[in-house]
């Protein structure tokens, strides 16, 4: 009888451990089930802002190269001024130049910064004979590094 009642005992024993076993594997399931679901969430959330940078810092490339090119333009600027004062330039060098210029400012969405440069350069077009007036010069001179300062400030501020 004892033997018995110790066999009854191991059973029960072993009954509540595999019972036990048993919630404790549907809670390590649950769990599981819950953590493949949060990492998958951040997997696609990872997915996302990876996605949204690389748009964000294509649009930066672009309008770095946007601003590069604008600056290059008036440095371009510059040396046509030299060319006009010494009479090696030509109307066409300076309708290429205003017209790269407003190409620039519409693309970086700044007309408004241009217009005093590109007013002075066709006051300088309309000179007929191209012997351009050392103050007109060195007005647009000035204009082109305001606007080189603004340029560089614009770049600043969206770095």
């Amino acid at each position: 009888e004892k033997e018995i009642a110790d066999a009854t005992n191991a059973i029960n024993l072993a009954t509540d451990e595999k019972n036990a076993a048993a919630v404790s594997l549907s809670q390590n399931q649950q769990q599981l089930e819950t953590n493949v679901k949060s990492q998958a969430d951040v997997s696609a959330l990872i997915k996302d802002l990876e996605e949204q940078r690389a748009a964000a810092n294509a649009v930066y490339k672009r309008r770095n190269a946007e601003y590069n090119e604008a600056l290059s333009t008036i440095d371009e600027g510059h040396r046509l001024l030299q060319e006009l004062y010494t009479g090696s330039a030509s109307l066409i060098d300076l309708n290429r130049v205003a017209v790269k210029m407003f190409k620039g400012a519409v693309n970086l969405r700044i007309t408004h910064y241009y217009v005093a440069v590109i007013g002075a350069l066709a006051q300088i077009a309309q000179k007929a004979d191209l012997l351009v007036d050392a103050n007109i010069l060195n007005r647009v001179e000035e204009l082109f590094k305001r606007l080189q300062e603004t340029l560089a400030q614009a770049i600043q501020e969206e770095d």
